[in-house]
């Protein structure tokens, strides 16, 4: 059974006691041990019989063909089958395997007509019936060879049906192929650990946009956003066994209105930097990935394009920056950026004066911790409407300038890493004096050396402020009650404008299977041409019939091979209305333009399948409520179940119903997750709601609770799908019957240096706490 110890309450002389054995490969970071960080349900261990000794050193990471910080990912009872991501393996290749793959297809298919033609016996040589099915495959039609007997029209019906719907398909699939964004990013092999200012050190990436054109307006990504995450496996503290944890490092400039040339993205190892600390020595013995990712605008296509770039500590140089990249020739007005110089680099000694020993963490890492995101890791808010003072904060005189940045071409830091820079212009004091108080607060913001978030004084300063101003307000959660939500299977719409009913049947189409697809599309042709089939049967005597099919088939079975030809535009002359048949020829010009409409609209509907992103996020059953590292919380667990490709810039919403007890409307209050955003969701991943006073589960104490206020929860999960770089979105209610009280998720991934195992017979296991949910306080 697994551990429970994360789940129970431990005294400080208990967490002195329990020692852990230490592993060389593996350094402990006390300083940032706090569980917030942690990776949940993933056993970290070495086996002895592990061919690699280390979790992030491979090869693969180095060549850039492997695009994840996890080793081979083994899942045992995944919900979701291999065959289904066969999609996204096609659309994942270069071109020349999916082009050989495509063309082996066709050509398969071909064969396998030809056997079935050679089966008929109209022709003596096979070469013969794989001409004649080639041909109909391709709807070419010479007339030379051709279907004579009943068994080979009726083949040739089938083969005719076939290749409409294979040549759709592989169109759909050919134009999602071209449609999917690909961001011109190029990252250096290396990043850099030098010098910032007298007494830090900072962390340097460099990214280049790899673009060939000339004009310094085309190929711009817009609105390039970076994030920077660290994977590391680390010691739990009083515990004997190791866990991962997932760090996001903060950078000087996480965006750029546009990124053209080159840039340098900087973390800072200041005293809030998980890397606090850091030698050489440490970091050659650490076990640690960084992982890059960019988000951003293509200008040309409009569209969304990620990228990602991970390093390994064997990819860290230390003491060291990068060289110059960018020649600015002012005479020319031209800018030489040589790639060649994109991972060389130059020798920065490192004098940095030893820094203080940071404190322990303090008992309550909810409280103390900050995050970016709002609401990530402090305490519920009360649930009020949030007003626009809220987030305006006083300016400080007393609040420290070091990390001011100055104007640059490419937003670098101010000492050099590698990039050309604008020669500074000096301000005089007078121009100093006149800046606005507005606008260097603002500055402050910008350079990370003031919040955007106010204080919780702050906020009581604004609060009778904000009550007269808001005429809607909530006031506080006093005014908010859990709402006795209805539980309802389906939704019955009425009188539903004609418009929205003519777009159903594409949306209808879209969530459709597959199989039921083709089977509708197969039935309505076949109807179809039985239709027209007995148009042409009613003009027989105007047709043309060659001698040999009119001995082999009756008369509205070549009616029917008629509508069969004119509909798959093949044309074999055996059979074709007279020229001086008015009616026959209309229904000819009729069904061809009906054709053409219908591989259209398959064509489409093809690639809208194929080139819609899904994110195949599974939920657990059950919503646990439980005692996490001493604090009430409620636990939801979450996972991508594709076996090939990732969702990144994973986040998780999770929201209550909630009725206003002034207004008596309904509402969704968001309630705040320790950590709301992941760096990849490849493994299974456990979301932390921690219930203090504020939270609206807090007046819940036991299954009976949930049961008398029939509440609800939605969890919403937004992220970029790597293959097609659309968002996607999955969403899970819970209703009152799915909240367990005193249990916890089993852990359900076995991490180790040769491979990842997902265990999904464990995803949905509960294992009973220690101590009862209602006993803790």
């Amino acid at each position: 059974m697994v551990s429970k110890k994360r789940f129970q309450v431990k005294s400080s002389a208990q967490q002195q006691g329990s020692g852990a054995k230490y592993e060389p490969s593996i350094k402990s970071a006390p300083w940032h041990s706090s569980w917030v960080y942690d990776w949940p349900g993933v056993d970290i261990h070495i086996d002895k019989g592990t061919k690699n000794k280390h979790f992030f050193a491979r090869q693969a990471l180095v060549d850039e063909w492997q695009h994840n910080f996890l080793p081979m990912i083994q899942s045992i009872q995944n919900p979701r089958k291999q065959y289904k991501d066969l999609i996204y393996i096609l659309l994942n290749m270069r071109w020349v395997p999916f082009t050989l793959i495509i063309v082996v297809m066709y050509f398969a298919m071909c064969s396998l007509f030809a056997l079935l033609l050679s089966a008929c016996g109209d022709y003596q040589d096979f070469s013969d019936d794989f001409n004649l099915s080639f041909q109909t495959m391709a709807t070419i039609g010479f007339g030379v060879l051709f279907p004579q007997s009943r068994c080979a029209n009726y083949v040739i019906v089938a083969q005719a049906i076939v290749s409409m719907l294979l040549l759709s398909a592989l169109s759909g699939m050919v134009f999602a192929k071209f449609a999917k964004p690909k961001a011109k990013m190029a990252f250096s092999s290396v990043c850099c650990v030098q010098p910032y200012g007298k007494d830090k050190m900072a962390l340097v990436f460099r990214v280049a946009n790899a673009t060939r054109s000339k004009d310094v307006t085309r190929d711009v990504v817009m609105d390039a956003t970076f994030t920077l995450h660290l994977m590391r496996i680390e010691k739990s503290l009083g515990a004997d066994k190791y866990v991962l944890r997932q760090y996001p490092l903060k950078l000087l400039q996480p965006n750029f209105i546009t990124f053209r040339m080159a840039i340098a993205l900087v973390h800072v190892i200041d005293a809030d930097s998980p890397l606090y600390g850091l030698t050489e020595e440490k970091l050659r013995q650490s076990e640690m990935i960084f992982q890059v990712s960019m988000t951003g605008v293509d200008s040309t296509l409009q569209d969304t394009v990620i990228e990602r770039r991970l390093y390994t500590v064997e990819m860290v140089q230390w003491g060291k920056k990068f060289a110059e990249m960018l020649n600015f020739d002012e005479r020319k007005m031209v800018v030489s950026v040589d790639f060649a110089n994109l991972s060389q680099t130059v020798p920065a000694p490192l004098y940095i004066r030893p820094s203080k020993i940071r404190d322990p963490p303090m008992a309550n890492p909810v409280i103390t911790r900050v995050q970016e995101n709002e609401f990530a890791l402090s305490p519920t808010p009360k649930m009020s409407w949030s007003s626009q003072k809220r987030i305006i904060q006083r300016n400080h005189s007393g609040v420290s300038q070091s990390t001011a940045m100055e104007p640059l071409f490419e937003p670098l830091l101010q000492p050099s890493v590698g990039t050309q820079r604008i020669a500074k212009c000096r301000r005089t004091s007078q121009d100093i004096d006149i800046v606005p108080e507005q606008i260097a607060h603002l500055q402050k913001q910008l350079e990370g050396t003031e919040s955007l978030i106010a204080t919780a004084e702050e906020n009581d300063v604004y609060e009778q402020d904000e009550e007269r101003l808001l005429v809607n307000s909530m006031s506080s959660r006093h005014s908010i009650e859990i709402t006795n939500t209805p539980r309802f299977a389906s939704i019955n719409a009425k009188n539903v404008p004609v418009s929205y009913s003519f777009m159903s049947f594409y949306y209808t189409a879209l969530h459709m299977k597959w199989p039921r697809i083709l089977m509708l599309i197969v039935g309505s042709s076949i109807l179809t041409n039985l239709a027209f089939g007995c148009l042409y049967y009613a003009n027989y005597d105007q047709l043309t019939v060659n001698e040999s099919l009119a001995n082999g088939s009756y008369p509205f079975e070549i009616a029917f091979y008629l509508s069969i030809h004119t509909w798959a535009t093949i044309g074999y002359g055996i059979v074709a209305p007279n020229p001086e048949s008015k009616i026959n020829n209309t229904w000819v010009a009729l069904e061809s333009i009906l054709s053409v409409i219908f591989v259209t609209i398959f064509t489409g509907i093809a690639w809208s399948k194929f080139a819609r992103p899904r994110a195949h996020i599974h939920f657990s059953q059950n919503i646990a409520l439980s005692t996490y590292n001493g604090h009430r919380c409620l636990l939801i667990r979450a996972a991508n179940t594709r076996h090939h490709g990732d969702i990144r810039e994973s986040t998780f919403r999770m929201a209550v119903i909630l009725t206003n007890s002034k207004t008596g409307l309904r509402q969704m209050e968001d309630v705040p997750l320790v950590n709301a955003m992941w760096p990849s969701i490849l493994i299974p991943v456990t979301l932390v709601h921690i219930i203090d006073e504020n939270s609206p589960f807090h007046q819940f104490q036991n299954p009976d609770d949930f049961s008398v206020h029939r509440m609800s929860v939605v969890t919403l999960f937004t992220g970029l799908d790597s293959t097609f770089a659309e968002n996607v979105y999955a969403r899970k209610m819970y209703f009152w019957d799915d909240f367990v009280m005193s249990k916890h998720f089993e852990n359900a991934v076995d991490f180790t240096p040769d491979k990842v195992t997902i265990d999904y017979s464990k995803f949905d296991s509960l294992l009973d706490d220690d101590i009862p949910f209602h006993l803790q306080v």
